[in-house]
């Protein structure tokens, strides 16, 4: 009935505003930029979003300002069509965007300024490394392979758009506290330091304490596990065990600086280079997640005869992690105890990780414009697993994987109507790959694969302010390095265990939608997609007596599907007023799974929904915003039921949560500002372990320059 009620609402809003713009008769003073510039849809070649053959989405500055987001999973989480999840909690590290109901973040491709984040070793990216204060706009297109850079773009493509420095000298000091022992500080300075030369130099830090992470469910359903075992080893440990649950830290270091060199008025060099530090303490007494990261990235552009872009980038990260080891049948009571306040399995995973892209488009005659685009990228990686008693080396394993792709896309225009084709053929070649423990050592043989992605879009502009699209296209995935060679620990207390027979997933997928601009200052857009997907790469439970009881193994799902539709709808009433609403309705299933004899808990999935993938989702929002009183803005976010794991066996609550932000300009320099995430304070179990905090405030001020 729920469901019934918002896509009723939903529609009586669309109706009204569509009413209200048809009683319109003179030309409102309120505009809409129609013309908002968009390069991920076609990297390098930009074009509006008008005539980009998908749904995309395009967050500007001017929207960051007003929005009570500390993440760019914040910015993210209320646009049509994505779905956020956050596998750690709200304060974890990890966070993960996912869109076109694809539920690993694999599919869904991240750039920073047209470059990949997304980390090779395994497909997901840790987007939330990069500052909101940094960020000048997102871009988000939805759809198979949506840009030249997009291999594995199954969902889509995210570009993150950075300032850029700025002529003159600009500094700028934000700071902020509230719920839970949270602040957080950052620290930004734009400066020339030639006609040709300017800087830019940011630093963020984030800490917070005392937020009770885990669900009791889940607490309760360990405890008695190991209680109904009756092991003496236990007795002694449950009470520190359960004392140690109580508090989650996390405490995150950034710095940013970017070197803008203008050669000509057409051309010019950015070099960035960043380096993240993230510390993360788990609950348990040793429990704790470490990140490491520093990246270099230079790029080039150039607009002229020809418009050539490259960039190249290198990447080295070092994850550590530890949790203690629970009690085992065989040990005594003061084995247990000895057991757990020690160090138990630890991590050390470094990872190399180096590429670059090079691209050149021209403009033929009136109706063409060809681009060439070539990307390689190399990763190699070495994940040992020690016994943190004796610091043992218990196992290792380690790889290399390089991969690279070349597309070539025509763009043809004849009167309203605007063609895409591309044609992108992808090669990845794994080797050097082996797995080793106490007893046994495998190496594997060295596997290449080869797949072919075409794709064709269509924009029909029906007048000036009516846009039809229809795409179809196909799109690949290659296994990653860390779903090919486990097995390593991910905590609290999972076990993921690789799998070197791994196919290449890949799916045909198709979309078609319509969009619509009045005069007055609404925007309705409607956009339909299908995906068959094909081999998809999946954690599925198993019974392994050789692993812990919690452990899981990627494995291919021969046949899935995903479709569903996206309602959007902005108004804009007045000069000072914005009002959106968003509908989404996903489904993601399983339709053909055969056993591969691994034990287990459900061999049959078929007709299963894909984990932490919500049918239906709901996003509305309201911004007024007047200069010398205040900035307003309150959204509300719905998320239907959905369940955390493939054998749909635990099912996550529904939740509705609003969130409000409320700021004003002090004097010239100084801007103060108040948040209150999940006003009505309703927690919800994100995840089968992990709760969310309930309400929130922070306190914000910031001076600049």
């Amino acid at each position: 009935m729920k469901n019934k009620m918002i896509i009723l609402s939903l529609f009586i809003l669309f109706y009204s505003i569509s009413t209200s713009s048809a009683d319109e008769n003179s030309e409102s003073e309120n505009k809409i930029e129609l013309e908002k510039m968009v390069v991920t849809g076609e990297a390098l070649s930009e074009q509006s979003v008008m005539d980009a053959p998908a749904n995309v989405t395009v967050i500007t500055r001017e929207d960051i300002e007003v929005n009570p987001a500390r993440t760019v999973d914040d910015l993210l989480k209320t646009s049509a069509g994505v779905d956020l999840y956050k596998p750690w909690g709200l304060f974890g590290p990890s966070s993960h965007i996912r869109l076109r109901g694809f539920s690993n973040p694999r599919s869904t491709v991240f750039l920073r300024d047209g470059m990949p984040i997304n980390r090779m070793i395994c497909g997901g990216a840790i987007h939330n490394e990069i500052p909101v204060d940094l960020v000048e706009r997102l871009e988000m297109v939805r759809g198979a392979n949506a840009s030249l850079y997009g291999a594995g773009a199954m969902g889509g493509v995210i570009n993150i758009i950075t300032k850029k420095p700025e002529k003159g000298f600009h500094a700028s000091v934000d700071a902020s506290f509230g719920s839970h022992n949270t602040w957080t500080s950052s620290f930004v300075l734009n400066g020339a330091v030639t006609d040709k030369i300017s800087m830019q130099i940011n630093y963020d830090h984030f800490d917070t304490e005392g937020y009770f992470s885990w669900a009791d469910s889940w607490i309760k359903d360990r405890t008695e596990k190991m209680t109904l075992q009756n092991l003496e080893s236990w007795k002694p440990v449950k009470e520190n065990y359960l004392a140690s649950l109580e508090n989650q830290k996390r405490k995150m270091d950034n710095i940013f600086a970017k070197l803008r060199i203008s050669l000509s008025p057409s051309s010019e060099i950015n070099l960035t280079l960043s380096e993240w530090k993230n510390d993360n303490n788990i609950g348990y007494r040793y429990g704790y997640i470490n990140q490491e990261r520093n990246r270099f990235a230079a790029d080039y552009k150039r607009k002229g005869f020809f418009n050539i872009a490259a960039n190249v980038f290198y990447l080295s990260e070092n994850m550590k992690f530890s949790q203690p080891v629970l009690p085992a049948p065989w040990m005594t009571t003061g084995q247990g105890e000895s057991t757990w306040l020690t160090q138990g399995e630890k991590n050390d995973i470094p990872i190399k990780d180096a590429g670059g892209m090079f691209s050149i488009s021209r403009s033929v005659g009136e109706y063409h414009r060809l681009t060439l685009s070539t990307d390689h990228r190399f990763v190699s990686t070495e994940n040992r697993q020690y016994d943190g008693q004796p610091l043992d080396i218990q196992s290792i394993s380690q790889g290399k994987q390089y991969k690279w792709g070349l597309v070539i896309q025509d763009a043809v225009s004849a009167g309203n109507i605007t063609a895409s084709l591309s044609l992108r053929y992808d090669s990845v070649k794994t080797y050097d790959f082996y797995s080793e423990d106490l007893t046994s050592y495998t190496k594997y043989e060295d596997r290449d694969d080869h797949q072919l992605n075409p794709k064709i879009g269509l924009t029909w502009d029906i007048n000036k302010a009516t846009v039809l699209r229809a795409s179809a296209g196909r799109v690949s995935t290659f296994p990653p390095l860390m779903y090919l060679i486990g097995n390593y620990e991910t905590p609290p207390g999972r076990m993921m265990l690789g799998n070197p027979d791994l196919s290449t997933e890949y799916s045909h997928s198709y979309e078609t939608g319509l969009e619509h601009f009045f005069s007055s200052g609404v925007m309705l857009k409607f956009t339909a997609f299908y995906n068959d997907i094909r081999n998809w790469m999946q954690e599925v439970s198993t019974n392994d007596p050789e692993y812990s009881a919690v452990s899981v193994r990627w494995e291919n799902i021969e046949k899935a599907e995903t479709s569903g539709v996206e309602l959007e709808a902005e108004y804009y009433p007045s000069d000072n007023l914005k009002i959106f609403a968003n509908y989404n309705y996903t489904n993601s299933e399983v339709k053909e799974f055969r056993d591969k004899g691994h034990n287990y808990k459900n061999s049959d999935l078929e007709n299963n929904l894909f984990p932490t993938q919500p049918r239906n989702r709901f996003n509305a929002g309201i911004t007024w915003f007047k200069p010398e009183l205040a900035t307003v803005s309150l959204t509300m976010r719905y998320v239907g039921k959905r369940f955390w794991d493939i054998e749909n066996e635990t099912e996550l609550d529904e939740f509705v949560t609003f969130d409000i932000k409320v700021s004003r300009k002090l004097c010239r320099h100084i801007t103060a500002s108040l948040e209150v995430t999940d006003v009505l304070d309703k927690a919800w179990q994100e995840t089968e372990m992990h709760v969310t905090p309930g309400r929130m405030i922070l306190g914000r001020m910031k001076v600049s320059y």
